[in-house]
């Protein structure tokens, strides 16, 4: 999901909507791991700042643009 958002941010939509753009993402050496790691990054600074501060806060956020 952070690729294609990555994608749709810097303009590259159109190709994010190719048959190949997905196939290419998953059979690239590093750029699976780079956005799985910057995921884990993210879903653990929300889990370690808590439930009030962390997880509250963020779905507030997160929610309504989902």
């Amino acid at each position: 999901m952070l690729k294609y958002l990555t994608a749709f941010v810097t303009g590259q939509g159109n190709a994010a909507a190719g048959d190949s753009y997905f196939t290419g993402f998953i059979s690239s050496s590093y750029a699976p791991v780079i956005f799985m790691l910057v995921f884990l990054v993210l879903t653990a600074f929300v889990v370690i700042s808590g439930v009030d501060k962390g997880i509250e806060k963020y779905s507030r956020i997160l929610m309504p643009i989902l």
